[in-house]
């Protein structure tokens, strides 16, 4: 699988979802009340719950 077809989901802006789209790949940020938002990213989801919603859309 190459990184265009794969998805990250992290909850840090920095660590996780700004590293895994230098990476390539797509990014999900999962909310975080104690880190506020500072990058672009593909998808945002409130909990794990919405995860599979969000992935069918993009």
């Amino acid at each position: 699988m190459s990184a265009e077809e794969s998805i990250f989901v992290g909850d840090h802006p920095m660590n996780d979802v700004q590293e895994s789209r230098n990476a390539g790949l797509q990014d999900i940020w999962k909310c975080n009340e104690h880190i506020p938002l500072q990058v672009d990213v593909d998808g945002v989801i409130d909990n794990c719950g919405d995860l599979w919603k969000l992935i069918r859309s993009l």
